[in-house]
């Protein structure tokens, strides 16, 4: 009977961590660098039904994980300031049982930045986005050749 129970549980691991790790990410990234403005544009469009949570939350050490944007180092470029983000929607949710910031079909962030040499930086985006069923954090890595 245990054997049973353990066979039963390795089965529904397996098929919802599969699940999991196979759900198509509702997010599509587009980056690039504006040369015009010295900046590092992001766009987010979010399939209908999905969140994609703030990068500055109301109560960032509860609730949704927050939108995280980290870039390699180098010599050849500066980051000035923080990421900027377009204004989301700040709502409170019954779920987390606290204020959150979200956006719905698009998202927009800018990361200002000094070109001092063509280089290549390397950008690793963490975010979560949930719907009414489940919530799915997701971590993309892009590179970007940055001109002067």
């Amino acid at each position: 009977m245990l054997y049973q129970i353990k066979l039963f549980f390795s089965i529904v691991f397996f098929f919802v961590s599969n699940t999991f790790f196979l759900q198509e990410d509702p997010v599509k990234w587009n980056v690039n660098q504006n040369k015009n403005d010295n900046v590092i544009e992001f766009t987010a469009v979010i399939d209908s039904s999905w969140h994609l949570y703030a990068v500055y939350l109301p109560n960032p050490n509860e609730g949704p994980l927050p939108t995280e944007f980290h870039f390699s180092e180098n010599e050849n470029f500066n980051f000035i300031g923080n990421v900027i983000e377009s204004k989301p929607n700040t709502v409170f949710d019954e779920n987390f049982g606290i204020q959150v910031s979200y956006f719905e079909n698009n998202a927009h962030f800018k990361q200002k930045i000094e070109v001092l040499d063509e280089s290549l930086l390397q950008i690793k985006i963490a975010y979560m986005v949930c719907n009414e069923q489940m919530c799915i954090p997701f971590e993309k890595t892009y590179e970007l050749n940055l001109e002067i």
